[in-house]
């Protein structure tokens, strides 16, 4: 028999979205593993593609502008607020 391996839906919060929108600003499209790294508190409890299926859902719903492929800043940085 198969036993379904999928854990509960865990919402996305604020804090984690910022996160990954600081992230790809800072870093660049596709570089999950270290904006998890970067953001480790933030994204504890996420896996590299979760990050990566929630940007992209967030580009999908307009939550987030791009152009060229690229973030268009959303005013949030990260940590400290650096860049």
């Amino acid at each position: 028999k198969h036993k379904n391996k999928r854990k509960n839906h865990q919402s996305w919060t604020v804090e984690e979205k910022q996160a990954i929108k600081a992230g790809v600003t800072r870093l660049g499209k596709g570089r999950w593993k270290d904006i998890k790294k970067i953001f480790r508190i933030e994204l504890r409890e996420r896996t590299n593609v979760q990050i990566k299926d929630c940007y992209r859902t967030m580009v999908n719903r307009g939550e987030i502008l791009e152009e060229n492929n690229r973030l268009v800043s959303t005013g949030w940085y990260g940590p400290d607020n650096r860049l």
